[in-house]
C-alpha cells in the first residue's frame, strides 16, 4: 500500500516465508484495497517501533520507545489483488554490482580456485577468477559477500570478528549473510551461500543463549547492506 520496503528484523522474518510475491498488507489495507484476505489464511506479526509521539500539537522524542505488533499477509494469501509486476529492481543488475566494487576501493585478489574471504589484518579481499563462477551475477553475490565483511573494518562500521571458527566469527557471518540476502533483494543477483552450513550449529547456540541475537543481526546487516549500497553515491 506504501511502496515502503520492511526493514532489519521484519524483512528477514517476511523473507523466510518464501511468498513468490514481495507485496504484503494489513487485512485493512487488503480491504481498502478492493481485495479480501482468503478465510483461514495467517498473517505473519511485524514490530513497529515508535521513538516520537505528538504532545501539544509537536513531536516528541520518547525517552523510553515502545513497539507496536500488527499482522500483516501476503499478496498470494489475498483474493482481488492485482498481479505482481517486477520493477526494475528485480532484474539481475550486474552492473551495478560492478560499480559498488569499483567505488569501494576495496583491495581485492584473485588467487585461482581457493574459497572467497577478507583478511582483515591486511584489509584484502580474495576472490578466485571469474572463470570459477558460473556466471557474472554468482561472481558478484560472492564478491559483495566479501565486501560486507570489507565494512567491519575499524576504518568503516569496526566490528569485532574473532579467528575462524569462533562464536565472533560465526556471529560475523550470520550478519553478511543477511547483508547478502539484502542486497540479493536489491540488485536482484541471487546471493553467496557458501559454507552457510558449516556455521548452523553455532547460529543455534547463538539463539539459544539470547533470541535476541537475531534481531541485532538483521538491523547490522542492515546497516552493512546500506553501506555498501551508498558507495557510489
Amino acid at each position: 500500500a506504501t511502496g515502503k520496503r520492511y526493514h532489519a528484523g521484519n524483512f528477514l522474518f517476511l523473507l523466510l516465508q518464501e511468498h513468490d510475491d514481495p507485496r504484503w498488507l494489513t487485512y485493512r489495507q487488503a480491504r481498502d484495497a478492493g481485495a479480501e484476505v482468503r478465510r483461514g489464511e495467517r498473517g505473519m506479526p511485524v514490530v513497529y517501533w515508535i521513538f516520537e509521539e505528538e504532545q501539544g500539537g509537536e513531536l516528541v522524542e520518547l525517552e523510553r520507545p515502545h513497539s507496536l505488533v500488527t499482522y500483516v499477509f501476503n499478496a498470494e494469501q489475498i483474493e482481488g489483488m492485482p498481479a505482481f509486476v517486477p520493477d526494475a529492481e528485480h532484474i539481475p543488475d550486474v552492473e551495478r554490482a560492478e560499480k559498488l566494487l569499483a567505488a569501494s576501493g576495496a583491495r581485492i585478489v584473485s588467487h585461482g580456485r581457493a574459497s572467497p574471504y577478507y583478511r582483515q589484518d591486511q584489509d584484502v579481499i580474495l576472490l578466485p577468477g571469474k572463470e570459477c563462477f558460473p556466471d557474472g551475477k554468482a561472481y558478484y553475490a560472492t564478491a559483495l559477500h566479501e565486501l560486507l565483511h570489507w565494512t567491519g573494518h575499524s576504518s568503516r562500521l569496526n566490528r569485532k570478528c574473532g579467528p575462524f571458527g569462533s562464536p565472533d566469527y560465526a556471529s560475523e557471518e550470520l550478519r553478511a549473510g543477511i547483508g547478502s540476502r539484502l542486497l540479493a533483494a536489491e540488485l536482484g543477483i541471487g546471493m553467496s551461500v557458501d559454507r552457510h552450513d558449516g556455521y548452523a550449529r553455532i547460529w543455534v547456540e547463538l539463539l539459544k543463549k539470547d533470541s535476541r541475537e537475531l534481531y541485532r543481526a538483521a538491523a547490522e546487516a542492515e546497516e552493512m547492506a546500506a553501506y555498501v549500497l551508498g558507495l557510489a553515491e
